[in-house]
């Protein structure tokens, strides 16, 4: 199992990227010499994944699944 891999495992484990902590997840994770300075920004820039990814599908959601590029009037 990759790093990330465990790192996406004990995220899912705490209750998803908004409730786990960095200290959570590298007590979860237990891998020697990570750092919780490279768990605080792994966290922030999954976290703005996941945002992304939400906005992403709430748009297509209201575009009923068509992503369609509009031209500017």
């Amino acid at each position: 199992v990759d790093l990330h891999e465990r790192f996406v495992n004990a995220v899912s484990l705490l209750g998803g990227a908004d409730k786990a902590t960095p200290k959570s997840v590298m007590k979860m994770m237990n891998v020697k010499g990570l750092t919780l300075y490279h768990l605080k920004s792994h966290l922030q820039k999954y976290r703005l994944g996941k945002q992304s990814q939400r906005e992403i599908n709430a748009e297509a959601s209201k575009d009923g699944g068509h992503s369609e590029v509009k031209a500017a009037k």
